[in-house]
């Protein structure tokens, strides 16, 4: 669970290989909205049906929409954040590239935008909020983008420990490997 532009895809990567047991495989040849699937798209309903357990889901969606659902549920929900100048920064970059988003304009009219909460998710500030908001009510794990960027290794490891996964030496070798900018930028399923 994201808002925009803070760190998704490489989330999605790094929960493949832990799951994976450091199988690239499925991360090089599978899209990553089909081993992800976005709770708002669709597809999602087939996804999930025809997925076993456990499921990686994604989803920006603000915890007023989804958290009253996840408060009956046992999923275990891992949100990552990102400092929000890099997170208006990145999302202007990738509404250029995001056939799907209007146009942004010039950056200053896009910041505004942005510090408004009138773009496309809305308010990055909201959605923060409101899911700290939720910290005593679900099952759910804070991580940073910043803290994948400074200990990729150490950060994996918190994961593996909320998500019950333990994470063998190689396994961690592997993920470290597959989720560096480098292996992510050239890995056409996941950078599209």
């Amino acid at each position: 669970l994201t808002p925009t532009s803070t760190g998704t895809t490489w989330m999605q990567e790094i929960l493949t290989l832990m799951f994976s047991l450091g199988d690239a495989r499925p991360a090089k040849t599978i899209p990553n909205w089909e081993r992800a699937p976005w709770l708002e798209q669709i597809y999602c309903r087939e996804a999930l049906r025809d997925t076993e357990t456990p499921r990686l889901l994604t989803t920006h969606m603000p915890a007023h929409v989804l958290a009253p659902a996840l408060q009956r549920s046992k999923a275990k929900v891992i949100y990552v954040a990102r400092n929000p100048k890099d997170v208006a920064v990145s999302f202007y970059h990738f509404h250029h590239l995001a056939k799907f988003l209007p146009d942004p304009g010039s950056f200053d009219a896009f910041l505004t935008q942005f510090l408004e909460g009138t773009v496309h998710y809305g308010s990055w500030f909201d959605h923060v909020k409101g899911w700290l908001g939720q910290r005593h009510l679900l099952d759910i794990l804070y991580v940073t983008y910043e803290e994948l960027h400074q200990d990729l290794r150490g950060t994996a490891q918190r994961l593996s420990t909320f998500l019950g996964c333990p994470l063998a030496p190689e396994t961690l070798a592997a993920l470290e490997q597959h989720c560096s900018f480098a292996a992510m930028r050239d890995n056409a399923m996941a950078n599209y």
